[in-house]
């Protein structure tokens, strides 16, 4: 965004809910990244075009830009006199959505791609524009300091259009410094054009894979709609208000404690670690509906951690995530049946009609019983680490596997007829393993393999701590290094 938070810019308004109109306006973008509108000197003729409820609007810059809003929110009203038949009218709107281009748009234009921006977006990419390696040597020492530069991408094109992943060079200019920094750009062309609202829901199920990447919540900070025109060079648009919380880095590469930059890098997951990224993206896309419901409460996870909240809240969102990732991927129509059966063969013994009619009626498929789905959530994740039968992991934890439940029903229903088996900080450590058994068990499922996995876990203190504590299963360090963390390695440090 190319306009200074808190700060009025004067412009004018041209058009209110498709009403041709002429008044001066004021613009301010406030921290949350939306629109502060104050529309100036209303005569009463025109005051019936605000319902104050929601309408929509388009505004000419200083530059010539037009500022187009969909919808936008009365926030209050001021009369230059008593008499409001003569008086001329100051409304105050607040807008929380922005489109600005060249021209103005409508609700129903239609885009040709999307392109945008992420927190820390080339590291989750996981591709370097420079070859630091190739001339390492000579960089350090100051010698013929060539270092090979170049837009490195990954794309993939699916049956809802194609993806693109992108690290590129920057430069930096100063009076006495030139520095080399990392860009990066994320586009998606759908096969066929698409409105505003179309690539929101686009745009939530991309940050949320990224978020399933990354271990921790990331913004979506700069967001392009681009339109294609045949033989005319190609109109952009900036959307302003998709994220009203922007958040440049990412939390674990942050520059505190003795661990480098690399070391902490080698723990998040990247675009490039998918072996075949088009089949990655298509699973993660047929089956979003499916997660939607564990994906909801393993974000609740992470924003207690961003805000650094001590909750059992935050364990009863991870017992929430076990039951919506049970849910998406446990067929129950076996279970249904052989429940029907056994039913069936109940009723078939009584003699009694009364007693039939009472089976029948209050009997019910309860669904999978909460300790089965725990125990292969679990499993599923946890073999990874250490091969084991079934049979040895549920007969190996089975007083873990009683504390969680009995926890979990606990909290859940404010049951006094049992008492909490597990303490604080070990309901905290439960929560942190399985927010990470479950980006574990998607990202396998899309196709990274075991010793990338293997790689990135066991390179993150707190994750081989918790394993430790809770499964008493050591995690070695891997050697398994990826080729963007060797290419980054050296200068990260």
């Amino acid at each position: 965004m190319n306009f200074e938070l808190n700060k009025d810019y004067i412009c004018k308004i041209y058009k209110i809910n498709n009403t041709e109109v002429n008044f001066t306006t004021t613009v301010c973008f406030n921290e949350f990244y939306q629109a502060i509108v104050t529309i100036l000197d209303i005569t009463p003729e025109f005051s019936e075009l605000f319902d104050y409820k929601c309408f929509s609007g388009n505004i000419i810059l200083g530059n010539a830009e037009v500022l187009t809003f969909f919808e936008a929110y009365f926030q209050k009203s001021t009369y230059s006199s008593n008499d409001k038949e003569n008086s001329k009218n100051t409304l105050q709107i607040i807008v929380p959505k922005i489109i600005i281009g060249r021209n103005e748009v409508s609700s129903k234009t239609t885009f040709s791609e999307i392109s945008f921006e992420i927190s820390d977006g080339h590291e989750l990419i996981g591709l370097c524009p420079y070859d630091f390696n190739k001339n390492g040597g000579d960089i350090l020492i100051g010698n013929n300091i060539e270092i090979p530069a170049g837009i490195k991408s990954i794309e993939a094109e699916t049956k809802i259009g194609k993806f693109g992943f992108a690290s590129y060079p920057r430069y930096t200019f100063s009076k006495n410094a030139f520095s080399l920094e990392f860009g990066h750009n994320i586009y998606y062309c759908p096969n066929n054009r698409f409105t505003i609202a179309e690539y929101e829901g686009i745009l939530h199920k991309t940050s949320d894979l990224l978020t399933l990447l990354c271990g921790e919540i990331i913004s979506i900070n700069k967001i392009n709609l681009i339109v294609y025109q045949e033989d005319e060079k190609p109109d952009s648009y900036e959307f302003i208000g998709f994220c009203n919380f922007l958040k440049n880095q990412i939390n674990r590469l942050d520059y505190k404690g003795f661990d480098t930059t690399s070391y902490k890098r080698l723990y998040i997951f990247k675009i490039s670690d998918f072996l075949n990224l088009k089949s990655a993206l298509v699973y993660w896309f047929d089956n979003y509906d499916k997660l939607y419901n564990a994906h909801q409460a393993y974000g609740r996870i992470l924003l207690d951690e961003e805000m650094k909240l001590v909750t059992v809240n935050k364990f009863l969102a991870s017992m929430q995530l076990v039951e919506g990732y049970a849910q998406a991927f446990d067929d129950e129509k076996d279970d249904m049946k052989r429940f029907n059966e056994d039913k069936n063969r109940v009723i078939f013994q009584l003699h009694n009609e009364d007693d039939k009619k009472f089976v029948e009626k209050y009997l019910r498929y309860s669904g999978t019983t909460f300790r089965k789905v725990l125990i292969n959530f679990l499993f599923e994740a946890i073999n990874i680490f250490e091969k084991m039968s079934k049979n040895s992991f549920k007969s190996k934890y089975d007083n873990l596997f009683t504390n969680i439940v009995n926890d979990r029903n606990y909290y859940t229903h404010s049951s006094n007829r049992s008492v909490p088996k597990l303490s604080i900080s070990e309901l905290m450590e439960i929560s942190e393993i399985i927010k990470d058994l479950y980006r574990v068990n998607i990202l396998l499922k899309m196709g990274v393999e075991e010793a990338v996995i293997s790689c990135r876990c066991s390179n993150n203190r707190e994750f081989p701590a918790y394993l430790k504590n809770i499964f008493d299963i050591e995690l070695e360090d891997k050697d398994h290094i990826p080729d963007f963390d060797k290419a980054m390695w050296e200068y990260s440090n």
